[in-house]
């Protein structure tokens, strides 16, 4: 087995054919194309890829031999060497300097059309705090490794041609089915699989709904604190933005603004970040204003299948009649993010003209893994998982609470009614938010702030200072216990 090395041979050169060899694979040795111990074809695999002589391609090699360039390991093959003269190696000098050159020419192009701001969602390991609370991140050990493997194995066992052909960009047809039945018993509104796409998580469902329904100009509604990930698409595809505040009965829905908008992104089972849900009355409220002035609603129900101690509200597409909500879901929390799973159900008025667009970003996910999770929802491994992992959650929860109340006096906390998080408000002889999440991160625990979890505020309101954010999913009930205590001995 050997790479084929892109070496060009020209006959009409009037440089040598071995001549030829010996400078091209210079070049892609010293530029780094071929790093140290890289394994190179053997003198027969490289004449026959060449069209040339054996003889000429072994005096190639010699003379890169006799050079250091490259060694010959007997019984192995021909490697590039790892102990190459030293001024043979391209210097990082020279490299900052070829950067240099390439910056200058590009700076005469037109720039990138795109202009936006990037969310943290990739985190450095080497910063990571001893006990993290980082906000949205599943338990890992929870994951049902077994299940899960014995339905990859089934569907690889009987993939046939699904692994080779493309599929229906739309998704799964069987997965989109099995979705719409586990909607309907779970979030009370009836789908047709027509009207579900799969995507790769909620991220791309904002950026699918973001092409199909927005134009430099457009008017947004957003809640105030904000997931960025959706504030900062919509900024970038020129949308003007309205933010509107959120208490705790969720979005403030008599402070909606009149006028042509375009979109509204909610959270309302659970808001992000502040846990808020958003009420019955709000939500009919909401309604009839988007109904009011021709508005789609995006329903971010991130995290909706954890709901602790009650039933959960409708969803807004549930007390929809008139077709103005796009319910976006997603695998990322139940599952994990790894199998970039989610989907979006849309009204049918626009349902075909999102699978065009789907088609236009990636022509589908991978066949495997949403065969897999067809089978996995079907065959009741899902429903199990989340029993499962509901009650451990909820525990988790309950411990940060009772350890928070414990150490501080009785703890005033929002988001407990479901999710992965919850809000903790600060007393207010406490310092701010950003002093004790310097604080704790300088005794190894991480706590977060509205500015620093993947979502912002409008304005500079109480809740920007006065709110710290803990995700307990994958933190267990001991290390909670230990984070807190950590805290306590800090000078609050």
């Amino acid at each position: 087995m050997y790479i084929q090395l892109p070496i060009r041979i020209s006959r009409c050169s009037d440089e040598t054919l071995q001549s030829q060899i010996i400078n091209q694979l210079r070049d892609s040795i010293g530029n780094g194309c071929l790093k140290p111990a890289s394994r190179l074809p053997s003198v027969r695999e490289l004449a026959k890829q060449l069209g040339v002589s054996v003889n000429t391609v072994l005096l190639a090699y010699d003379e890169l031999h006799s050079e250091g360039i490259i060694e010959r390991k007997p019984g192995l093959g021909t490697y590039v060497s790892d102990r190459r003269p030293a001024d043979f190696i391209l210097t990082p000098a020279a490299e900052d300097g070829a950067g240099a050159q390439c910056c200058e020419r590009l700076a005469d192009r037109q720039p990138p059309v795109f202009s936006g701001r990037r969310q943290m969602v990739v985190r450095d390991d080497s910063a990571v705090p001893d006990i993290d609370f980082w906000l949205g991140r599943p338990d890992a050990g929870s994951f049902p490794l077994k299940a899960w493997r014995r339905r990859v194995n089934v569907r690889l066992k009987h993939a046939g041609q699904q692994l080779v052909n493309y599929g229906d960009p739309a998704g799964l047809y069987e997965l989109r089915a099995v979705i719409a039945d586990h909607l309907a018993q779970t979030r009370g509104f009836r789908a047709r699989p027509e009207q579900i796409i799969i995507t790769h998580g909620i991220q791309e469902g904002l950026s699918l709904v973001s092409r199909l329904l927005l134009r430099p100009g457009a008017e947004v509604l957003v809640e105030s604190p904000c997931y960025t990930g959706a504030y900062y698409l919509f900024e970038s595809y020129g949308a003007r933005l309205h933010s509107v505040p959120v208490d705790t009965g969720g979005l403030q829905a008599g402070r909606l603004p009149p006028g042509d908008i375009s979109l509204a992104y909610v959270t309302p089972s659970h808001q992000y970040p502040t846990g808020y849900t958003l009420s019955y009355p709000r939500r009919q409220q909401l309604l009839a204003w988007a109904w009011q002035h021709n508005c789609y609603i995006f329903e971010d129900d991130y995290d909706a299948d954890f709901r602790y101690g009650s039933s959960p509200l409708p969803a807004l597409m549930s007390l929809d009649s008139r077709g103005c909500v796009i319910y976006a879901g997603t695998f990322s929390k139940s599952m994990g993010a790894g199998l970039r799973l989610g989907y979006l159900v849309l009204p049918a008025e626009i349902a075909e003209h999102a699978r065009t667009v789907k088609s236009q970003l990636d022509n589908g996910n991978s066949w495997l893994n949403q065969a897999a999770m067809a089978d996995f929802i079907r065959g009741g491994d899902y429903l199990h998982h989340l029993h499962r992992i509901r009650e451990r959650y909820r525990n988790r929860q309950e411990t940060l609470i009772r350890q928070l109340s414990r150490r501080f006096g009785e703890a005033e906390v929002s988001g407990t009614e479901g999710g992965m998080h919850l809000a903790w408000h600060l007393p207010d002889t406490f310092p701010d938010a950003d002093s004790i999440q310097r604080m704790s991160e300088a005794v190894g625990v991480g706590v977060y702030t509205i500015k620093n979890c993947a979502s912002l505020a409008a304005d500079n309101s109480r809740i920007s200072h006065r709110v710290l954010l803990f995700g307990y999913a994958a933190v267990p009930e001991v290390k909670i216990t230990e984070a807190v205590a950590r805290m306590a001995r800090l000078p609050l």
